[in-house]
């Protein structure tokens, strides 16, 4: 499987043949995340049965792949008769935003020698567990969004990679750069130009 990601172009093999356990790293919470591959995307029935099976599809990646939740009781050999030909990892660097690798930074990702970012975690991970698990790695909660699964965050530069490798983490974002102010003379200039025009007719 190809997929085309922001972050580059990825290979993933089929390997539901070989594969007796779920990746370690992948667990949070009893569940694995992990991106499932396909033959093609799969049918309305078939994400019913994935679900009943305890396989939630999250985020479509393309192509013919999704990154899941999959119960810890759910066995590989099930997947693999429902048509999965892959479970994997993604390695980190495809899940942040490559402008963390920007030397120097931003100015406006850094609030002294903390970076600020923004953490998009899976709909299936509770929020109070990731809040949680990201505190004992190190990160600095500055807002919780559990309404769009976000998190302002800030960290260090050498935890970019372990913080990125927590199985929850769908991708960290940059914090958003400042607002540029309106051309105030130009805003005037308009107006002007608009009473004159409506003087003039």
């Amino acid at each position: 499987t190809r997929l085309n990601l922001k972050s580059g172009e990825v290979v993933l093999e089929s390997n539901t043949e070989a594969l007796a356990e779920y990746p370690a790293a992948s667990k949070f919470n009893q569940k694995y995340f992990v991106v499932l591959c396909f033959n093609s995307i799969p049918a309305s029935t078939q994400v019913k049965e994935l679900s009943t099976a305890g396989v939630q599809l999250l985020d479509y990646l393309p192509q013919n792949a999704y990154w899941a939740s999959v119960n810890a009781g759910t066995p590989i050999a099930l997947l693999k008769q429902m048509g999965i030909k892959g479970i994997h990892t993604l390695p980190t660097l495809h899940k942040y935003h490559r402008i963390f690798k920007e030397q120097p930074l931003p100015y406006w990702t850094l609030n002294g020698s903390r970076i600020k970012g923004v953490l998009e975690y899976f709909s299936s991970a509770q929020t109070e567990l990731v809040i949680e698990q990201l505190k004992k790695n190190g990160v600095e909660i500055t807002e919780s969004r559990p309404h769009v699964y976000q998190i302002d965050i800030e960290f260090t530069a050498e935890l970019l990679d372990s913080i990125a490798g927590l199985p929850f983490v769908n991708f960290i974002d940059h914090a958003a750069p400042p607002l540029t102010p309106d051309n105030i003379p130009g805003v005037n200039n308009h107006r002007a130009n608009v009473l004159t025009s409506a003087i003039a007719g």
